[in-house]
């Protein structure tokens, strides 16, 4: 008897012919599957025109983020309902704050006390391969290799660019995206020019359109490996390029230092 929309992305574009009608596929739990009750991602340009309950970190939202304060593996932010609230999520990536949103609006509506929504909240880890981040030895390892989506491929980079230190970034394709997905891997090229201090290896055969060092398959990135000299790793790409394969060496590796 509820619903929730968390974001109209670039997620299975080969499947739709554009957003638009990712956006009436994803709506269709409405009118198609009749549930009513609906909570969306404000911030997202295909949702925060309906007159429906919105969450989000612009001030628009029926319920927002503001405060909001970022750490190199959490982050805080602030909520008013009957008073001001501080919430601190375990993960340093800014997109997390939306689905939190969300998940309070769903708990609230459901009879649950926000002290305990906090609870949960601040007790919320993130699952292996999904932005996981481990120290070791002095290196960062941000193992996010589940999946892979041009939004998170941007939220990954804009968490770099907040990083001092030297940067290895080890991006595999993004799949499922048809048509779209030379353009989508040339646009993520355009925006790694701006993150600094960073080698780049890709994997794949989309990935190529992305500047570095390029190989087509994982198994073959593991004997050009130096991992001296970096601060911090990003392993990033969709399940099927097989990232767990060099993410399990790096971590071997790293340890016998």
């Amino acid at each position: 008897d509820l619903s929730i929309i968390t974001n109209i992305g670039s997620s299975h574009l080969e499947y739709f012919k554009n957003k638009k009608t990712i956006f009436e596929e994803k709506y269709s739990i409405v009118d198609g599957m009749n549930i009513p009750r609906l909570i969306v991602n404000g911030d997202s340009k295909y949702l925060k025109n309906l007159k429906k309950y919105k969450c989000g970190i612009k001030p628009y939202n029926d319920l927002y983020a503001y405060n909001i304060n970022l750490y190199d593996d959490y982050l805080t932010f602030n909520i008013f309902l009957d008073k001001e609230y501080q919430i601190k999520l375990n993960t340093p990536c800014k997109h997390f704050i939306n689905d939190a949103l969300l998940a309070i609006k769903a708990s609230l509506d459901y009879g649950i006390d926000i002290n305990t929504i906090i609870d949960r909240l601040n007790s919320f880890t993130m699952l292996d391969r999904r932005f996981k981040i481990e120290k070791i030895n002095n290196t960062t390892i941000i193992n996010d290799c589940y999946n892979s989506s041009y939004e998170s491929v941007m939220s990954g980079i804009n968490y770099l660019k907040r990083l001092k230190g030297k940067k290895l970034l080890i991006i595999g394709d993004i799949l499922e995206l048809g048509k779209y997905s030379k353009k989508i891997h040339k646009k993520i090229n355009f925006r790694l020019k701006f993150l600094r201090n960073k080698d780049i290896i890709t994997v794949g055969k989309y990935s190529k359109y992305i500047k570095g060092v390029h190989y087509d398959k994982s198994d073959d990135v593991l004997d050009s490996l130096d991992l001296n000299d970096y601060d911090y790793i990003y392993i990033k790409g969709s399940r099927k390029v097989n990232l767990d394969i060099i993410y399990e060496y790096i971590q071997h590796q790293l340890k016998m230092l």
